[in-house]
């Protein structure tokens, strides 16, 4: 059991350290009302882009 454990340490360890880009980066968050302006931003730079569909019931 105290293997499993180290191994899921080191697990967590190393994807953490593969998490940021080698220059550090952050992310440009963008609200709702400017998706256009991140399609373009995404097309004129090919950088991905991410879109979250939420909804209230």
């Amino acid at each position: 059991m105290k293997h499993r454990w180290i191994m899921l340490a080191l697990g967590c360890l190393a994807a953490c350290g593969q998490a940021t880009p080698p220059g550090g980066g952050s992310i440009r968050w963008r609200d709702g009302g400017e998706l256009e302006t991140a399609l373009e931003e995404a097309r004129s730079g090919s950088t991905p882009l991410m879109v979250y569909f939420t909804t209230d019931w």
